[in-house]
């Protein structure tokens, strides 16, 4: 950590503590009161169906935060995750609804989420060439290729390339993969990035860049190769909870399968300080938050949720706007 910055133990505090702080003064201000909060936890720890969605929603946020993060170790600023899900969600359905009837779940699990890791990774291709060869900064380009992916993912729907319903042999997937597949391959790729930004020639590079790209310019390390990868590695792993979900957790294939985990992945980055029990905890945190916004549906505003990470992004940019660090160091 550079001298003058705030530790990430810090930056983590102050996000949760804003994140709590905020939920309950925007209860309050819509007319509800500390113990009317109940119906709240009710409907999120208090019941195995809302324990269950809870995880699926955390799930999709800590996958969006984990690719958020490795953009942001690396310099860049990948705000395209909404758009990365969106053609992951296309490509995953398309693949996974003209698959032999004949394949175990399994198969069609993994085969789904290769084709929605592809997709994504092939989206954020696009503002990472921008990036890297003309310098067009990625902030812009992937919010701008959220535009594109959502009509490009309407177009395909409507013209049939998208299925708009789950095959009949994906049925027997959706308790597995809402309750087991899903929240594994989040925990599954936190614990290989972490591996790969420790272990690895090109994680450790990934790092040094974005503390520095001149500096690792005269070092001879590829910058502009690095910058690629990272903004790669970023989209897949945004867009690769698109495979569980079409396969068996949401069925059929819509527009905004887990709306706005791109943008709370944001915040589960920011929140999460680089750390990867940071960012299982962060994820945990909004995901509890986006399930009680859905329990208490009747009497608040779901648009809470949004404005909700939106204090929360403001709140630790102000308190440190840069976090770096990798999920396997330590402090």
């Amino acid at each position: 950590m550079m001298p003058g910055r705030a530790s990430p133990r810090f930056v983590a505090a102050v996000g949760l503590s804003v994140a709590w702080i905020a939920f309950d003064a925007l209860a309050i201000a819509h007319g509800q009161s500390l113990a009317s909060l109940g119906l709240f936890f009710r409907g999120t720890w208090g019941t195995g169906e809302g324990i269950g969605a809870v995880l699926r929603a955390a799930s999709a946020l800590l996958l969006a935060g984990v690719a958020v993060h490795v953009a942001l170790r690396a310099g860049l600023f990948n705000a395209g995750a909404d758009g990365q899900i969106a053609v992951g969600c296309a490509a995953a359905s398309a693949v996974a609804s003209r698959l032999p009837p004949a394949w175990s779940g399994g198969a069609v699990l993994a085969t789904a989420s290769i084709a929605a890791a592809a997709a994504g990774a092939a989206w954020a291709a696009v503002p990472a060439v921008l990036r890297v060869r003309y310098r067009a900064h990625e902030a812009i380009t992937t919010i701008l290729m959220n535009r594109v992916a959502a009509a490009v993912a309407m177009a395909a729907l409507a013209r049939g390339v998208v299925a708009p319903a789950a095959s009949a042999h994906l049925a027997p997937l959706h308790a597995a993969a809402a309750g087991v597949a899903l929240p594994l391959v989040a925990i599954g790729a936190v614990l290989a990035v972490a591996s790969v930004e420790r272990w690895t020639r090109i994680g450790r590079e990934m790092g040094l860049v974005g503390m520095g790209r001149e500096a690792c310019a005269a070092e001879r390390i590829p910058v502009g190769a690095r910058l690629l990868q990272a903004m790669l590695a970023s989209g897949a792993i945004a867009a690769l909870s698109s495979g569980v979900i079409v396969a068996g957790a949401a069925g059929p294939f819509a527009p905004g399968v887990e709306p706005g985990a791109g943008f709370g992945g944001i915040a589960v980055a920011l929140v999460g300080g680089g750390r990867a029990v940071g960012l299982v905890l962060a994820a945990l945190l909004f995901g509890t938050l986006a399930r009680g916004g859905v329990a208490m549906g009747a009497v608040v505003p779901g648009a809470m949720m949004d404005v909700l990470q939106a204090v929360v992004i403001v709140a630790v940019a102000f308190v440190d706007a840069r976090p770096r660090g990798a999920l396997a160091e330590p402090a």
